[in-house]
């Protein structure tokens, strides 16, 4: 699986603070999954939050079943930000926003090569 494009929340990176808190993202200030002076860094990436986002079970419908989950997972912090839920779907994503699976397929394809991936 590429993560490259994948929201790191959790996933391939944490953000630990100078007081040793442990945060799934250096955005989500909100949500402390522990501390790092308490709780191996090990226990704290296998917690059952973090697992349940990479697995897809903690997130709502489209995201738990979505066929890009594993590539996108929408921004965690940012659907936070605008729902006041970690797990809701992301409401920027295009599928969310009306955009049908075909449309999102293809989209890349129709931009210049200079504006896929350099936004």
């Amino acid at each position: 699986m590429d993560l490259s494009t994948a929201c790191p929340w959790g996933r391939t990176n944490l953000t630990i603070t100078a007081d040793g808190s442990v945060l799934p993202c250096l955005y989500s200030r909100d949500l402390c999954l522990g501390n790092i002076f308490e709780q191996s860094l090990i226990v704290l990436y296998h917690s059952s939050v973090l697992e349940g986002v990479r697995n897809g079970s903690l997130l709502a419908e489209p995201c738990r079943s979505c066929l890009y989950r594993e590539f996108c997972g929408g921004c965690r912090a940012r659907t936070y930000y605008l729902t006041e839920d970690w797990f809701a779907a992301d409401p920027w994503c295009p599928l969310v926003r009306g955009l049908t699976e075909e449309q999102v397929r293809v989209f890349p394809s129709n931009l210049p090569k200079e504006k896929v991936g350099g936004y």
